[in-house]
């Protein structure tokens, strides 16, 4: 783990050295700024306007593995 502040130095290098290699770039500037944006957020106002609510995680697995499946 590095810094994004040191990842975002590097970026350049890691794109070109990506297109050398004929593969995809570990990371982008783009992928840079949204980690390091602000991934603080709440449900708060959905539960107040829309009477959202959340499920279990084992429902939620559940359901999922059935409707990926057709059980």
């Amino acid at each position: 783990a590095i810094p994004i502040w040191s990842a975002k130095l590097v970026v350049p290098f890691v794109s070109v050295y990506s297109h050398i290699r004929d593969k995809r770039p570990l990371y982008t500037s783009y992928s840079l700024t949204t980690l390091s944006g602000n991934s603080l957020f709440s449900n708060d106002k959905a539960k107040q306007e829309f009477h959202y609510t959340v499920r279990d995680i084992e429902e939620t697995v559940r359901d999922m593995v059935e409707w990926i499946y057709n059980i």
